[in-house]
């Protein structure tokens, strides 16, 4: 029996093993999968929005369009280099408003989109925005899609991504572009928040091998790292450790454990009324996660919680998006990521469908 499901991804010592800090570390499937000349890898994707503003866009460009829907440290990121954002809504099914986008951009030629959920925004219009409007800088957020098959390059000025949501490493981040990416002084050596987060992540593989060690003793590691996180935004590059283990992962492998898991979780849930499942997998789509809405959902939260699922709520709103749309504070209020990553097999999706309908059953 697993102890647990979801949180961090652990990393495992004999990994470690695999690699050697006198390698260059490459990355085939990332290098195909975003097809753009230069790169520039970061320790987080705050890192990275924060280095695109800063230093790449011009300077007289200074207020950016944001989608309401998003994690507030990209629009703190944003702050941090000076900028003004303006909010723009996305539909019910988290594609962007192409009409008020058309109209907003004549006065804000820059927009920032997500990709949510493994799924990319429409290429066709954003095309067809670039060709109206010369002057219109597109950056891609592709965090929750970064392993989904594309069928042509981005049409983005710049893409970034956080790559530790994904894959077991202690830091990561990543921006993307056909532009030259300026070379800046960064902050030398790992931040406390890489030291203390690669700690617990190597901790928490020990715990889930031997129940009599003391959980508390990687969470308290963990959320001293995640503390720093917020206390130092120095703009730092990737670790070394966390390059070399990112050039073994077998994407491929990863990539089907996804949706294999998603597929089976899919099948044992989707008949449940109690919550809907946000998005559908579609042919060469690499799930983030399984988003699912419920009107209880943190009755659901610590229903999991008590059952050792742990879940991420993508996203609370900060109090500087109080003001939002009423349909996005009801998406913020509902939604809760269900984990499926390539950690777990049809054992573990098995569990959280009977854990996720017995609590269905217990509402009825």
């Amino acid at each position: 029996m697993f102890q647990e499901v979801g949180s961090a991804l652990q990393i495992d010592i004999q990994d470690l093993f695999q690699i050697s800090l006198y390698d260059t570390p490459v990355y085939p499937n990332l290098e195909k999968q975003f097809a753009k000349k230069n790169v520039r890898y970061f320790e987080s994707g705050r890192n990275a929005v924060e280095y695109i503003f800063r230093f790449c866009i011009p300077s007289d460009k200074k207020v950016v369009l944001l989608p309401e829907f998003l994690c507030s440290s990209i629009s703190d990121a944003i702050l941090r280099a000076g900028w003004k954002f303006q909010y723009y809504t996305v539909s019910k099914d988290l594609e962007i408003v192409e009409e008020e986008i058309e109209e907003k951009i004549q006065e804000y030629p820059v927009l920032f989109f997500i990709d949510y959920f493994g799924k990319n925004q429409s290429q066709k219009f954003l095309k067809r925005l670039k060709e109206s409007y010369s002057e219109l800088v597109l950056i891609e957020d592709c965090t929750q899609s970064i392993m989904t098959k594309r069928t042509e390059e981005s049409i983005a000025d710049y893409m970034l991504a956080s790559l530790r949501k994904w894959f077991p490493i202690p830091s990561g981040g990543c921006v993307w572009s056909n532009h030259s990416l300026p070379s800046v002084p960064m902050t030398c050596g790992i931040s406390e928040y890489t030291f203390y987060y690669f700690l617990s992540q190597i901790m928490k593989t020990e715990y889930l091998k031997n129940n009599m060690l003391d959980k508390k003793k990687y969470l308290e590691w963990m959320n001293k790292g995640v503390t720093k996180l917020f206390e130092d935004y120095s703009i730092r590059e990737m670790d070394q450790v966390s390059r070399h283990l990112l050039a073994i992962i077998d994407w491929n492998e990863a990539s089907q454990k996804r949706r294999e898991n998603y597929e089976i979780l899919h099948n044992l849930i989707h008949k449940n009324g109690k919550f809907e499942i946000v998005s559908e997998l579609e042919e060469g789509e690499v799930p983030f996660c399984m988003p699912v809405c419920t009107q209880n959902r943190d009755d659901l939260l610590r229903y999991l919680i008590r059952n050792k699922i742990y879940c991420n709520v993508h996203w609370r709103l900060s109090e500087e998006q109080k003001s939002v749309s009423p349909e996005i504070k009801n998406l913020s209020n509902q939604i809760l990521s269900i984990p499926c990553d390539q950690r777990y097999g049809k054992e573990e999706m098995k569990y959280i469908g009977h854990v996720l309908n017995e609590w269905g059953m217990g509402r009825e």
